[in-house]
């Protein structure tokens, strides 16, 4: 992980932000699993997920989003234009899967 944030921080670019945030992230679920959730939510509160879209769009150079769900989700790779095509079409679908999912979840 050190070795790792090295890198982010000196070669692509990422920067001091990029490189503390990374450590949050790791720190927080160390704790949450190691039973440690009040601090561990505490040490989340400080990761915008917004800000960590950016830092992750930044390093990988390209639009990066987060979207929350309630239900599950999935990844989406958008490489180029077909892709983009593909998942415009099949997004109302999806979105309709995910709304089903959530009242499920919230039924139970």
């Amino acid at each position: 992980i050190l070795r790792m944030a090295w890198r982010l921080l000196f070669r692509e670019g990422g920067g001091f932000a990029v490189v503390v945030s990374f450590a949050l992230m790791h720190l927080a679920g160390l704790l949450d699993r190691h039973g440690w959730r009040r601090l561990a939510d505490r040490l989340r509160g400080y990761l915008d997920l917004d800000r960590v879209a950016v830092y992750c769009g930044r390093l990988l150079d390209t639009s990066f989003r987060f979207i929350v769900t309630e239900a599950g989700g999935c990844a989406v790779d958008i490489d180029n234009e077909r892709d983009y095509g593909v998942a415009r079409l099949a997004f109302e679908r999806w979105r309709a899967d995910q709304r089903e999912r959530a009242a499920a979840v919230r039924a139970h």
